[in-house]
């Protein structure tokens, strides 16, 4: 590449000022020719109007300049705040550039802080490669001391006043080791306007040898009470429960109001006692009144997974493990996809209507992975009690998913319009194996009782026969079939 040309930058200047959206890799351009332009051009910003800079990061030194341009310096009155609102950064394998990262995190500090004062600073920042592209050999900033100055960036300084505005980062997305909760929940306290927060659990090797000391060494709820209402974890499925314990509670005036678990099973098998911790939620940090939606789903590479649930009845989830749901009074959104048969009967639903039935409109629990052919169990609930469910027990939802029996859906059945939902517009259908006889017999059935249906969403298999129902009926199957689980931003 030629060296640029005063000229040169003359036209990326005028060119520049367009660019809102950025979406690239460190090294589109070369270090030397921003240090050149940052000589030329001391006081203009190298994107002067972008909003949002998503980046791959081999090195830091393009994010870094970037960052340095868009800095107000101290001694200039007529400085006005960067308009950069999101950052997103995703590492790549390399881990040597130790001083790199840490002259990232001074320059990230240093833009914060000086834009806040201007009234501008980021509202997102994600330091964090989503799963599946993140694996072992990809480098993540867990563990080192530049994570934690970046993360300082977005601490506030005490108020002024109590009741003056609140101006910081709203988004939070990072990666952490489990015995680095306590610490990084001391800092989230003191991100005064943080709204939304998500954690990946990087992994350890001797997960299960570390557990305990992971317990024993962390106080649980030392830190001081933030403002987050938001908070989405995923990791290993056994280390899902002792995450949330050692969460910080919100603050009083601000609850949680949304709880996402998402889950991977590439090393650790499901258990029973891990998933009856996990629904029985710790009340001192997530308060039962303020709860609206409660998410537990997988996220799957496709790789190294069970391809099917331990089978029987006697590794099934029982009733009792739900109970803990009866706590939540305010729940509009229910949706547990969960590595286990589910033995679920018309009575747990009915004690879950009289706690939240006013207010539940998207209900889903289902067996998240596939049923063995040899597998002798069958749901506890069957197809002649979906109307019922909809219609009468939560007749407010507008969202179903349960395992159910749909084998005994006859060709004579009577269609009663009294207790047909006009309300329910998606369908869940997860594993459930149909023969072909069945295939006109249950899209008649959902086709009568539920006319508002819209969307029927299933897993994807050589033995599905859904996507045939969906062609019958002219429904919508969501991604084409795919339901993998949410991906970041959804």
């Amino acid at each position: 590449m030629r060296e640029g040309t005063r000229e040169d930058f003359d036209r990326f200047c005028a060119y520049s000022k367009h660019i809102r959206y950025v979406r690239t890799r460190c090294g589109i351009f070369p270090d030397e020719v921003l240090e050149d332009y940052m000589r030329l051009f001391p006081d203009r910003p190298i994107l002067p109007c972008v909003l949002s800079i998503s980046i791959l990061m081999d090195s830091p030194g393009n994010l870094r300049h970037l960052l340095r341009s868009s800095t107000p310096a101290k001694d200039n009155p007529s400085a006005s705040a960067s308009p950069l609102r999101n950052l997103s950064i995703y590492r790549t394998g390399r881990s040597e550039l130790l001083g790199e990262n840490e002259s990232l995190a001074r320059d990230l500090v240093a833009f914060q802080r000086s834009n806040s004062k201007l009234g501008g600073g980021l509202d997102a920042f994600l330091d964090y490669l989503p799963f599946p592209e993140r694996g072992r050999w990809c480098y993540c900033p867990a563990g080192a001391a530049f994570q934690e100055s970046m993360e300082n960036a977005f601490v506030l300084p005490p108020p002024e006043t109590e009741d003056a505005p609140v101006h910081g980062l709203r988004h939070l997305a990072v990666t952490h080791y489990l015995h680095e909760f306590p610490d990084f929940f001391r800092r989230v306290a003191r991100m005064r306007a943080l709204e939304h927060l998500r954690i990946a659990i990087a992994h350890e090797d001797g997960l299960g040898e570390t557990e305990e000391p992971i317990i024993a060494q962390c106080p649980i709820n030392e830190g001081i009470p933030h403002s987050a209402s938001t908070l989405e974890i995923e990791g290993q499925w056994g280390q899902l429960p002792i995450a949330v314990n050692l969460c910080a509670p919100p603050s009083a005036a601000i609850q949680f109001r949304t709880i996402s678990l998402f889950y991977y099973l590439t090393d650790l098998p499901p258990t029973r006692a891990t998933a009856d911790q996990l629904l029985d939620l710790p009340e001192d940090i997530i308060p039962p009144d303020h709860l609206e939606a409660l998410i537990i789903d997988m996220l799957d590479n496709g790789e190294d997974i069970p391809n099917s649930v331990d089978g029987g009845f006697e590794a099934a989830l029982k009733v009792d493990a739900l109970r803990p749901l009866l706590r939540y009074r305010q729940m509009a959104k229910l949706h547990l996809e969960l590595p286990f048969n589910i033995l679920l009967d018309l009575n747990i639903l009915y004690a879950l209507a009289a706690v939240m039935g006013e207010t539940l409109k998207h209900f889903v629990i289902l067996r998240r992975l596939g049923q063995d052919y040899e597998d002798p169990f069958n749901p506890g609930l069957t197809a002649d009690n979906l109307p019922t469910i909809v219609g009468t027990v939560l007749p407010r939802l507008e969202t179903l998913g349960l395992d159910v029996i749909y084998n005994e859906i006859l060709a004579s059945f009577k269609w009663d319009p009294s207790v047909a939902s006009s309300l329910l517009q998606t369908l869940y259908v997860g594993e459930t194996i149909l023969s072909d006889a069945q295939i006109p017999l249950v899209a008649r059935f959902l086709k009568e009782n539920f006319p508002g249906l819209q969307y029927l969403y299933h897993h994807e298999s050589s033995r599905n026969p859904w996507p045939r129902i969906v062609e019958l009926n002219e429904y919508h199957d969501g991604d084409k079939g795919r339901w993998l689980g949410p991906s970041w931003g959804r």
